[in-house]
């Protein structure tokens, strides 16, 4: 299983991008983990106000729904219980949703991390293998 993520500035310019490969777990599980990465990540660089996105509405469902009791029961409360901790730090965090289209990036970043089981990669300038990637979601997304 592999995660990963991108962090953009306040207008949409690349800073930062993570990718993460794991033994087992299922695409819910892929996505919260890099959720959870992404925001350490934001937390460590000093932002004050994220904006989280990602294209699984069952992951953005269950942030918004942070600290509302149904996670108790949730197959991967440790990790949405981290999310919940992070959350409650002093800072801003949206979650939102947005169409796989314009996700590009953290989907190669995602296969990277199966391709390279047991590791936690940042980079400060964009690797080789996302850039073509980096050009699709730069024309589709919002900034």
């Amino acid at each position: 299983m592999g995660s990963g993520g991108v962090l953009r500035n306040s207008v949409g310019k690349w800073k930062l991008e993570f990718a993460v490969g794991l033994q087992g777990g299922d695409s819910f599980q892929a996505e919260l983990l890099a959720i959870v990465e992404g925001l350490e990540l934001c937390w460590k660089e000093g932002c004050k106000k994220v904006i989280c996105e990602s294209d699984c509405l069952g992951v953005i469902n269950t942030a918004k729904s942070l600290g509302k009791g149904a996670q108790l029961r949730h197959k991967y409360y440790d990790i949405i219980k981290r999310l919940m901790d992070q959350c409650s730090r002093a800072w801003e965090v949206e979650f939102v949703c947005i169409p796989r289209e314009i996700n590009c990036v953290a989907h190669s970043l995602a296969r990277w991390g199966v391709q390279h089981l047991n590791s936690n990669v940042s980079w400060r300038s964009p690797p080789n293998f996302i850039l073509f990637a980096l050009g699709v979601d730069s024309m589709s997304s919002r900034f």
